[in-house]
């Protein structure tokens, strides 16, 4: 992908002057950074702050944080990747449609063997008797039948869990 060094210099003028927190980050903007220079580009650009922030947004069902963690998964690695696993996966709990749609999309992202499980690192049991309550309730809603295989596998998870 060719990129126009006045183009480049904006983006990193418009990363330098973001908050920590991350709050004038938006989904639109951050779709426009990641179609222009790629999701390896605006990643290693994110502050930790900047990047919890849109995990946040995403982990709460918004579909449009949910496409933005997706574009991202494929310029991240390590903690960052397993970041945006576990706010995919508590996204589950609230908008399973949209999480059973991005997987569908694009099969590189975590299948439903990987989300329909809580991620979180050594969660209690009362939390994974919470999450799988949740997740198996929003999971068995979910109608749409070109998103059935989703469905299943992800109650089958659930039920093993």
């Amino acid at each position: 992908m060719k990129r126009s060094i006045p183009l480049r210099a904006a983006l990193l003028a418009c990363f330098a002057a973001m908050p920590a927190s991350g709050r004038q980050l938006t989904p639109t903007t951050l779709q426009q950074m990641i179609g222009h220079d790629g999701a390896a580009f605006v990643d290693h650009r994110l502050s930790e702050p900047q990047f919890d922030h849109i995990l946040d947004e995403a982990a709460k069902g918004d579909v449009r944080w949910l496409n933005v963690v997706a574009a991202l998964y494929h310029g991240t690695d390590g903690a960052r990747a397993e970041g945006i696993s576990k706010a995919l996966s508590d996204a589950l709990q609230i908008n399973p449609h949209a999480v059973f749609s991005l997987e569908r999309a694009d099969s590189r992202l975590p299948r439903p063997a990987w989300l329909c499980q809580d991620r979180a690192i050594e969660p209690r049991t009362a939390d994974l008797t919470r999450f799988r309550e949740r997740a198996s309730r929003a999971v068995h809603a979910v109608n749409d039948p070109a998103l059935r295989q989703y469905k299943q596998r992800c109650l089958a998870v659930l039920a093993r869990s």
